[in-house]
């Protein structure tokens, strides 16, 4: 392979119908190349080290053949024409180019061209060239073709920039009114705190690609920035107002359980029998309602309320079922009577009041329910006795 390689490659080392000072660069490139692989070639265990020479010998020949015809093609008159040839083309399309998309395939153009000259320079650093004169004149024209590039260069990039600012600056302002259109479009949809947090982090990151984009020209950065405050602003007061109604809404639900706990506890405390008190408290609407309102608490994540609500509700129904069991076992006759052993004391449930009772002598504070009186002594009072 490396034998057929080098056929090919000395077969076309012929420099005769040449006419670019590319075609002499590449040629001698490619016979570097070769040299280095035979080098490799060597390395190789029961290689055949003496054709490996042979072959490496045909290189070096045909590089010195090649590097002197190089050099006599770059010391002629008309060497350098090509390269002029395409600076011109360059500078004659950058002036007629009115889009920014038209004028970069001529930058790369030109950036290939001093690749091209770069690589110049450097085989010819590695030619050996006997006559000074030739030489100097060589590189004096390769300087004044890099000078000719790097004009027109920077004609190109001069050209770009102008360009640039026109396009860029309708497309600044069409995608900056798109970016405000997106703040309001994501209030909109930004219904919970965590919502508001997604796509403040998402506008974020597109007003950062926006910054990148336009990089290039300060004159946005203000408005970049102000409405980067903008967007700060806006998302948190709209984080601050869902907290807050978040929070007032939690509040209110958490007052109406405990409105319902309370009414639990004392109907509760009104059962008879165990097998009523856990129907109530399975089927009852109000406990499923309250079960409801938990429900809602754990969907806006306030864990804290739900659990205190379940467990009101586990504590109302555990402390009627103790009195439900003290009743049954200390009260008799629906609780109108306690049972202590073989004594047994009637229960007053009337609700006890203070109150005025006259007798004949005199008028007492009276604790109705009870045989608590408690004689007035007034003088005030007992001058108006007849009354």
């Amino acid at each position: 392979a490396a034998e057929q390689t080098q056929l090919s490659l000395l077969a076309n080392a012929s420099p005769t119908n040449w006419d670019t000072p590319q075609q002499y660069v590449e040629c001698l490139s490619e016979l570097r190349k070769q040299r280095g692989h035979l080098i490799t070639l060597k390395e190789q265990r029961y290689i055949n080290l003496v054709r490996i020479q042979e072959m490496d010998e045909e290189v070096q020949k045909a590089f010195d053949s090649v590097s002197q015809a190089t050099i006599a093609f770059l010391a002629s008159d008309t060497a350098m024409q090509p390269f002029l040839e395409q600076i011109s083309q360059a500078e004659t399309a950058i002036e007629a180019v009115e889009t920014v998309v038209d004028i970069e395939p001529i930058n790369q153009q030109l950036d290939e061209l001093s690749e091209g000259l770069d690589l110049l320079i450097e085989v010819l650093n590695g030619l050996k060239v006997e006559d000074t004169n030739v030489r100097t004149q060589i590189l004096d024209d390769i300087s004044e073709l890099y000078a000719k590039v790097n004009q027109v260069k920077a004609k190109g990039k001069q050209k770009r920039s102008g360009l640039g600012a026109g396009e860029a600056k309708a497309e600044f302002a069409a995608q900056f009114r798109l970016f405000s259109q997106s703040i309001n479009n994501a209030l909109s949809v930004a219904d919970t705190p965590e919502k508001a947090d997604e796509q403040q982090s998402r506008l974020l990151i597109q007003l950062e690609e926006l910054e990148s984009k336009f990089s290039e020209f300060d004159e946005y950065l203000d408005d970049i920035m102000n409405k980067r405050e903008e967007l700060h602003s806006a998302f948190e007061s709209r984080k601050q107002s869902l907290l807050e109604a978040r929070q007032r809404r939690a509040q209110n639900l958490f007052s109406a359980a405990q409105r319902i706990i309370k009414g639990v506890e004392r109907r509760a405390n009104s059962f008879k029998d165990a097998d009523e008190l856990n129907t109530y408290f399975a089927s009852d609407p109000m406990i499923l309602k309250c079960g409801d309102l938990a429900s809602e608490l754990r969907s806006i994540d306030d864990q804290i309320k739900a659990d205190d609500i379940q467990s009101q509700l586990k504590a109302a129904k555990e402390q009627a079922i103790r009195s439900l069991r003290d009743k049954s076992d200390i009260f008799e006759d629906g609780g109108s009577v306690i049972k202590l052993g073989k004594h047994k004391f009637s229960v007053n449930s009337q609700a006890l009041d203070l109150t005025l009772l006259a007798k004949d002598d005199g008028i007492f504070r009276h604790l109705i329910g009870t045989d608590y009186y408690e004689v007035i002594q007034s003088e005030q009072l007992d001058a108006l006795k007849d009354c």
